[in-house]
């Protein structure tokens, strides 16, 4: 027993002592990660600010009324229909058309196939798994993901540009 905590001890000493950050006088023409980071920092609070401001003129211009999450998604019941909602671990078929927020569809499932997806699981867009969880069976809704919450920076390689929001139009046709 002494020596597993005489183990542990030196283990977390020399742990603590890695921790140690050696400071060094800058050299001429080096950059400091504060001084990178305060750049990219304003930057994105920029695009997160003007992204902010593209949606609610979309949900102005078109005189929405949009519910909000903690997240930042935004949604909406058109035609409510049911109140049996998806749990995670569901399977879910869904209807579906994908816009940009210039209006171009860039998915429909009357060409593309339904989502079919398992609640909780992954490999769609945090928004809509966020979503479908707020609406039931049959209903249609219109979620808008602001980018964090559908592909994010990079878009999804194919036909969503990086940094999109999305609007969905979205209707649960089957839950398993």
């Amino acid at each position: 027993m002494n020596s597993l905590l005489r183990y542990l001890f030196i283990i977390c000493v020399l742990s603590m002592g890695g921790c140690h950050e050696e400071t060094k006088p800058n050299e001429p023409g080096t950059i400091t990660v504060k001084e990178l980071k305060e750049p990219l920092i304003k930057t994105n609070k920029y695009l997160t600010r003007t992204e902010k401001e593209d949606i609610d003129d979309l949900i102005h211009r078109y005189k929405w009324n949009m519910n909000s999450t903690g997240t930042g998604l935004l949604y909406f019941v058109e035609d409510k229909k049911s109140d049996k909602k998806a749990v995670y671990g569901n399977i879910v078929s869904a209807k579906y058309i994908v816009k940009l927020i210039n209006g171009e569809v860039v998915y429909d499932s009357e060409k593309d196939g339904l989502l079919e997806f398992q609640v909780g699981k992954g490999g769609i867009p945090a928004g809509i798994e966020e979503g479908i969880l707020l609406i039931g069976l049959h209903d249609k809704a219109k979620f808008i993901l602001p980018s964090h919450l559908a592909y994010g920076l990079l878009g999804d390689s194919k036909r969503i540009p990086p940094r999109s929001v999305l609007i969905y139009e979205i209707e649960i046709i089957n839950l398993q």
